[in-house]
C-alpha cells in the first residue's frame, strides 16, 4: 500500500506561502501466479495436469495525499499580509492486480499439450486509489488547492492457456472450463485433425450429434488461431 504524503509546513511569515502536502505513494503491483510455465524449450509432452483454484495477489491501495500548510491569519497587522495556504498533495494511483495463468508457453516451440483439465482460475482487483489532500485554510486569504484524487489500479489479466511467441505447439483433449485463453504465437493448432479441445465458452451446437461441434472455435490472440474440432458436451 502506498504511503500517505506529508503535512505541508504553517506559514507566520510577511507574503509567505505554505508548503505544499506531499503526494500519496503509488500502491504495488499485486503478485501474478502461473499454475505451469514452460520457457525457452522445444519437444515437451505436457500431458494429464490438473489445474485448480490459482490466485493472484491484489493490487495495493494508492496513499492519500498530504494535507497543505495552514497559512496564519493571526497577526497585528493582517492588512500587510499575503499568506496563501499549501495545496493539497495528489493521492497516488493503485497498484494494479496480478495475472493468473494456468498454463503458459513462452519463446518456445513444438510443445504437445494433451489431456490437461482447467478450473478455477481468479485474477486479482487492482488497488484503490488514495485521496487528494485537502487545500490550506488561510482564512480570508488564499486558501490551497485540493489535490486530485489517484486513479484504480487495473485488474489482472486470466487466462487458462497462454502463448507467447511461442510456435508450432499442438494442444488437443483439454478441458477448459470458464477461462479465457490467449495465442500470440505462431503456426500452433488446437485440434489434431480429428478432434480439438472442450471449451466451456464455445456457443455452436452440435447438430448431427458426434461429439464435435459443427463450427470452429476462435483462440483470441494476434494470431486468429482456430480450434476446428471443438469438443462438445450434452
Amino acid at each position: 500500500e502506498g504511503g500517505q504524503g506529508g503535512f505541508g509546513g504553517i506559514s507566520y511569515e510577511l507574503q509567505g506561502y505554505s508548503g505544499d502536502g506531499g503526494n500519496g505513494g503509488i500502491g504495488g503491483k499485486g503478485g501474478s501466479s502461473i499454475g505451469l510455465s514452460v520457457v525457452n524449450s522445444s519437444i515437451i509432452n505436457n500431458s494429464l495436469n490438473v489445474f485448480n483454484n490459482i490466485f493472484s495477489g491484489y493490487g495495493g491501495d494508492g496513499g492519500d495525499g498530504g494535507d497543505g500548510g495552514v497559512g496564519d491569519e493571526d497577526s497585528l497587522f493582517p492588512e500587510m499580509f499575503f499568506i496563501v495556504g499549501g495545496d493539497g498533495g495528489n493521492g497516488g494511483d493503485g497498484g494494479d492486480g496480478g495475472s493468473s495463468t494456468a498454463l503458459l508457453l513462452l519463446n518456445s516451440t513444438k510443445i504437445i499439450n494433451k489431456l490437461n483439465e482447467i478450473y478455477n482460475i481468479y485474477s486479482a482487483h487492482g488497488g484503490s486509489s488514495g485521496y487528494g489532500g485537502y487545500g490550506g485554510y488561510a482564512g480570508f486569504y488564499h486558501n490551497g488547492n485540493d489535490g486530485n484524487q489517484g486513479a484504480d489500479g487495473v485488474n489482472g489479466n486470466l487466462n487458462g492457456f497462454l502463448l507467447e511467441n511461442s510456435n508450432n505447439s499442438l494442444s488437443y483433449l483439454n478441458m477448459i472450463y470458464s477461462q479465457p485463453n490467449t495465442d500470440n504465437g505462431n503456426s500452433n493448432q488446437w485440434d489434431n485433425g480429428t478432434i480439438g479441445n472442450y471449451w466451456d465458452f464455445y456457443e455452436g451446437v452440435d447438430i448431427d450429434d458426434d461429439g464435435i461441434g459443427d463450427t470452429p472455435y476462435s483462440i483470441p490472440g494476434t494470431t486468429g488461431s482456430v480450434d476446428n474440432f471443438p469438443i462438445w458436451e450434452d
